[in-house]
């Protein structure tokens, strides 16, 4: 469990469920995620949010002690889900990203958090994407990285943009162009937000590789956290995004 409020867990998961394990899911899944996951056009992509969704009442259950489908959500207005608050004002907070076969989800009791993981494929258009979506000092600092590494730095940016917005939960009230994140891998951090100069100084974010191929990202408004990883399926030891792993600043 948690232990203190700037204590945010980090689980992962792959979702390549057995045919039992799948019929399980949709078991757990309330009307409207079974809704959300019949508009899927590809079967795969219908068992890979099935699978995630499990994952998420399954692990958010554990930690309030009932059962997965006893789970009810809330939605801001921007469609972030959210737990209703406790009897003493207190939330769990959760934030969930997927991507081919691996799912993240963060949980903290005080800060809000966001999480982002991408599976690292060649950018074919990567020049044109960052042009569109990253600052002028990101695209300038992409630049800058030698061509062999030029894709890892991008999901870096990438996941780092992605985890921010995501935490804030107010959807594209902050185009992502409106602030700067580093590429580093071994120093991830929130470096200027045009809208509020004081804002870089609440935020940490966490570098994480979850397994081979992926790279994410977390955002907490704190400006100390300590990120606890946790994994479904696998030892720790196993992680490639283990403990060692974390990148914070």
């Amino acid at each position: 469990m948690i232990e203190a409020a700037s204590e945010v867990h980090l689980w992962s998961c792959m979702v390549d469920l057995s045919a039992a394990s799948l019929h399980e899911a949709y078991e757990a899944l309330s009307d409207d995620e079974l809704e959300r996951a019949r508009r899927y056009r590809f079967p795969r992509d219908e068992c890979r949010f099935v699978a995630a969704r499990y994952f998420l009442r399954r692990t958010l259950a554990e930690y309030l002690s009932v059962g997965p489908r006893e789970l009810s959500f809330t939605y801001g207005p921007f469609g972030k889900p959210m737990l209703p608050a406790r009897l003493d004002g207190t939330r769990l907070e959760f934030n969930l990203s997927h991507s081919g076969e691996m799912v993240v989800l963060a949980i903290g009791r005080g800060p809000a958090v966001g999480v982002d993981v991408e599976q690292v494929i060649r950018v074919s258009e990567l020049d044109a994407i960052a042009s569109r979506f990253f600052s002028a000092s990101e695209k300038a600092a992409l630049n800058e990285v030698p061509a062999q590494a030029r894709d890892f730095a991008f999901y870096c940016c990438w996941t780092r943009k992605e985890a921010f917005l995501k935490a804030l939960g107010d959807g594209l009230a902050h185009p992502l162009d409106s602030f700067d994140v580093s590429l580093d891998e071994k120093s991830p951090r929130l470096i200027a937000v045009r809208s509020d100069r004081e804002a870089p100084a609440g935020w940490t974010l966490t570098h994480f590789c979850p397994a081979p191929g992926y790279v994410g990202a977390l955002a907490a408004n704190a400006k100390v956290v300590r990120v606890v990883w946790r994994s479904r399926g696998r030892s720790e030891e196993d992680l490639v995004g283990g403990p060692a792993d974390l990148r914070t600043p």
